[in-house]
C-alpha cells in the first residue's frame, strides 16, 4: 500500500469527491513509478504532523472502527480524547489524519509547457481547483516558480474504497 499526503486545504474536496486526483512531480529518469494503476493508497491530511494539529471531522461508522483500533494500539500513538467541535457534541468525532483509502485508476504524465490551455483548465479543475489560474498560482507558490517546465504525474482514483470522515457541511 503506498501513502498520498494533502495539504489540509484539500480536506473536504477529497471527502466530497470533488478532487479525485492530484498531481506530483514526475519520476526521475529510469526510475520505476512509486505510484501505479490498481494500486490501494492511504489518504492522509499533513501526514508527517502531529495528529493533534489537524481539523477534527465526524467520523464514519467504518472510521469509528478504525481510530478505536488506533487509539488502543501503540504503534500509532493516537490520543484518546479528542476536542468536540461545535455542533459535534452528540456524534463522533476525530482529527482528520488518515482519511481513507482509495484505488487508482489512472497514472499518466504531463508537461505543462507542452499541453494547450484547454486541456491546463480540465486538469486544473479535476486537481480541485477553482481553474488553471488558481492551480498557477498555488504550483508557483509550492515549488518556487518555474513548476510548469517541469514534468508531472497526474494520479486519479474514482471514489473511495473506504472514507473515515465525513465532509464539513457548507452552512
Amino acid at each position: 500500500m503506498v501513502a498520498i499526503s494533502f495539504h489540509e486545504e484539500f480536506l473536504d474536496d477529497l471527502l466530497r469527491c470533488d478532487k479525485q486526483q492530484t498531481t506530483r512531480h514526475g519520476p526521475k529518469a529510469k526510475k520505476v513509478p512509486r505510484i501505479k494503476v490498481g494500486d490501494i493508497a492511504q489518504i492522509y491530511i499533513k501526514q508527517r504532523q502531529a495528529i493533534t494539529s489537524k481539523p477534527v471531522r465526524r467520523v464514519t461508522s467504518v472510521g469509528n472502527t478504525i481510530i478505536s483500533n488506533r487509539v488502543n494500539d501503540d504503534n500509532y500513538q493516537y490520543p484518546s480524547d479528542c476536542p468536540i467541535r461545535p455542533g459535534y457534541q452528540t456524534m463522533p468525532s476525530y482529527y482528520a489524519h488518515f482519511i481513507g483509502i482509495v484505488e487508482i485508476a489512472e497514472v499518466y504524465q504531463i508537461h505543462p509547457d507542452k499541453i494547450s490551455g484547454e486541456e491546463l483548465e480540465a486538469w486544473a479543475r479535476a486537481d480541485g481547483f477553482k481553474d488553471f489560474a488558481h492551480a498557477d498560482m498555488w504550483f508557483m507558490r509550492q515549488n518556487n516558480g518555474r513548476w510548469t517546465e517541469l514534468s508531472w504525474t497526474v494520479i486519479k482514483w474514482n471514489g473511495w474504497s473506504e472514507r473515515y470522515f465525513e465532509p464539513l457541511k457548507a452552512d
